[in-house]
């Protein structure tokens, strides 16, 4: 069984806290059974490592699962040597989201909740629709007003109720976690000073990596857009480093969106608490391509620049152009159809490869690919339009004539 406590100043707290009763600080978790794998509870899904996430049900059969986890590990054709992809888009709901919110509804459940709300662009919420349908438990998601409805429907149609607010998702967040406090209404919008239980999901990732390549990779490349996935990240492998399963800790690369690059300058000027970043404005015109690492004010920014400082790791920004670029490239080299937010990690594999080459000793890189592409395409295909070719059924003998 896990305990809480706070993460400033170690009071323990309860199962349903959020955060610190004593001095508002984020809770951690720890594991007094801690081991290397569970697998006799679950072959695949989160539930495996039980005794190193939040999980409240002790019986497998009891936890909400999607069969979420144990995504494959795929070497890179286009990118040599020794780069591979982890394709978080291959979890149920299509992104890594799915890791955090089964633990989230797990939590919601045991705890007696019948409603659960969460802010989202798009990947968290459709998660947190798919898992509350699986428990019985009713989903309202809030987002900013005008919202693409291709990426809205699938959450409609999980019986989601979806509310447009007018606002920025950082300033949405804020409010939506402030009444739930008053109205006991669960949240689990994944930042940790929103819902730590989710925070742990991630750290499974980190897990399988190593797992799968049977060492800890070099490089760790990962699209950052609130700064929870790369510091649950960082957590994963500093645990397996401090039970000695793994010598060293990789160096994490994060990608974000050249107009909302706050993690960035942040990393470069020194910057390590969240309220020193509030008074800081966009950079660039307001998309919609890299949506889901869309965040002014990123919620785990502190943890995130703590992990990629210690891990000796940096930031890199993509532009809009270069993520649709990327898209098609991934699709037509590796045959990965992933969203612009996920392609942006050609930018950090790119910049590990010129490290290499200017003498640095470089070994395995993985990049986390974390979302599909099915679920952007409307928005992919409004920047970078298809093309197709019209001919009778008398033309097709020349066509073949032609191919051949």
């Amino acid at each position: 069984m896990f305990k809480v406590h706070c993460g400033a100043c170690d009071t323990e707290a309860r199962i349903g806290d959020m955060r610190c009763r004593s001095c508002n600080g984020i809770l951690r978790f720890s594991y007094p059974d801690w081991n290397v794998e569970s697998s006799v509870h679950s072959d695949r899904g989160v539930a495996r490592y039980r005794t190193r996430i939040p999980l409240r049900d002790e019986e497998s059969n009891h936890v909400i699962s999607l069969g979420e986890g144990g995504t494959p590990l795929l070497k890179s054709s286009r990118y040599t040597p020794d780069v591979y992809f982890k394709l978080e888009f291959m979890n149920p709901t299509g992104s890594h989201k799915d890791r955090q919110l089964a633990i989230a509804v797990d939590h919601a459940r045991s705890l007696g909740h019948d409603t659960v709300a969460v802010v989202s662009a798009g990947s968290t919420g459709l998660s947190c629709a798919a898992y509350c349908a699986k428990a019985g438990l009713k989903c309202v998601i809030f987002m900013s007003k005008g919202a693409p409805k291709e990426r809205v429907y699938p959450a409609f149609q999980y019986g989601a109720d979806i509310v447009e607010v007018d606002e920025s998702v950082d300033d949405i967040l804020d409010e939506v976690d402030r009444l739930c406090g008053l109205t006991g209404i669960y949240h689990a919008s994944t930042a940790s000073k929103y819902n730590p239980y989710q925070s742990e999901g991630p750290k499974t990732i980190a897990y399988e990596i190593c797992s799968q390549l049977g060492s800890a990779p070099s490089h760790v490349v990962v699209p950052v857009g609130g700064g929870g996935t790369i510091a649950a990240l960082g957590r994963g492998f500093r645990e397996l480093r401090d039970h000695e399963i793994i010598d060293v800790v990789p160096k994490l690369v994060g990608c974000v969106p050249s107009h909302l690059n706050s993690l960035l300058v942040a990393f470069d000027e020194g910057v390590n608490l969240y309220d020193d970043m509030t008074g800081w404005k966009q950079s660039g015109p307001e998309t919609d391509v890299q949506t889901k690492l869309s965040h002014l004010r990123p919620p785990d920014a502190q943890d995130a620049l703590t992990e990629v400082r210690d891990s000796g790791g940096w930031f890199v920004e993509t532009s809009d152009d270069f993520a649709l670029d990327h898209q098609r490239a991934l699709a037509m080299s590796e045959g990965l159809y992933v969203e612009p937010s996920s392609a942006v990690v050609a930018k950090g594999i790119e910049s590990v490869q010129a490290q290499a080459r200017e003498g640095v000793h470089v070994g395995a890189t993985v990049a986390l690919l974390s979302g599909s592409g099915f679920r952007e395409t409307s928005t992919s295909m409004s920047y970078r339009p298809s093309s197709r070719r019209q001919i009778g059924l008398l033309g097709l003998g020349p066509f073949f004539d032609g191919l051949s």
